[in-house]
């Protein structure tokens, strides 16, 4: 109970501006599929060659920035210092941190497949459930890594410096995955494509479920900084 309220707190505290971000990155969206079937886009941004990729990292990276700056909301409104008096464990309020986050990439997952759906029928473009998935796949990843890391450093540094924090945490792992696709190539040339088996297709989602590891070690780690600190 008490986590869902604050579940419920840390939304009502950026609803706006998430809706903004969101009809934001709808918008954008929409422009980036139909310059790139327009104009034949394929130049790369961080990581993809695709107008559909371009969609969807705006769609999630947009949803996401407003829960990153939450803690500059609460800071202001004395919200981070309120919460501790509160009949609530230190490790409820981490956890609602991290579940917030997690349930809004998760939503971020859903709405990106489901506007790049929509545009491509709305726009008469080629629609591959498949590519698209391993796409959505990968980004979860990137904002996966981006909150584990994020999140330990504004715990351990605060507010001050969270404008620092929150860019390097956000695009120091597209700048990482820039590899991944090497890997990828990898998976598909021998040795390894001699044992038959399609190891590239299975590829995002190990890498899914690493960043979904490496998320919940993040929460131990921030977990132990939250517990030590003194407010």
């Amino acid at each position: 109970m008490h986590l869902l309220g604050l579940q419920y707190t840390n939304f009502i505290m950026i609803y706006r501006s998430l809706m903004m971000y969101v009809m934001i990155g709808v918008l954008l969206s929409g422009i980036s599929l139909w310059v790139s079937d327009v104009s034949g886009y394929s130049e790369s941004f961080l990581l993809g060659e695709s107008g559909q990729w371009l969609a969807i990292r705006l769609l999630m990276l947009l949803m996401i920035l407003p829960i990153l700056e939450l803690s500059k909301f609460e800071a202001k409104s004395g919200y981070d210092k309120y919460v501790l008096t509160l009949p609530v464990r230190r490790s409820i309020i981490v956890q609602s941190y991290y579940l917030f986050y997690f349930l809004s990439i998760t939503f971020g997952v859903i709405l990106s497949f489901g506007i790049v759906y929509i545009y491509s029928l709305l726009f008469q473009l080629s629609f591959n459930s498949h590519y698209v998935v391993e796409l959505i796949a990968l980004e979860a990843v990137a904002f996966l890594l981006a909150g584990a890391i994020i999140f330990p450093l504004l715990y351990y540094f605060g507010v001050n410096k969270s404008d620092v924090i929150i860019i390097s945490g956000v695009f120091g792992p597209f700048i990482v995955l820039n590899n991944v696709k090497e890997i990828h190539y990898l998976l598909e040339r021998p040795p390894l494509s001699n044992f038959n088996l399609d190891l590239s297709i299975y590829f995002p989602f190990i890498l899914l479920l690493a960043g979904i590891l490496l998320f919940l070690i993040s929460f131990i780690v921030s977990l132990s900084i939250y517990r030590k600190k003194e407010f």
